[in-house]
């Protein structure tokens, strides 16, 4: 069974571009580890949110993720955006359910 992330981010003002090339940089490196399935990265529709990008990615096991995230913080060491504060979170999925 799969693992999702979900990773919160608050975004500085006047640095919504900066912070989705920041997170696109990331990505890239992220989706050539192994483990990696899927990811999405998402805008919220309110202006005045407190977390203005929500990433949901998917990865096979915990163990890939953090061997991946790892990788990729050597890989771009140095990089960031002043004031970005994001919080990342691994989940099981308890209950599912869409419309057939």
């Amino acid at each position: 069974m799969s693992i999702t992330l979900i990773n919160a981010f608050s975004v500085p003002n006047g640095k919504l571009n900066e912070c989705i090339a920041f997170w696109k940089k990331y990505n890239d490196e992220l989706k050539k580890e192994k483990g990696y399935i899927s990811t999405k990265l998402h805008q919220s529709i309110d202006n005045n949110a407190t977390f203005q990008l929500v990433n949901v990615a998917q990865w096979t096991n915990e163990s890939d993720y953090k061997q991946a995230i790892q990788k990729a913080s050597n890989t771009l060491k140095g990089l960031n955006v002043t004031g970005l504060q994001y919080i990342p979170s691994l989940y099981n999925v308890l209950i599912e359910d869409s419309i057939s």
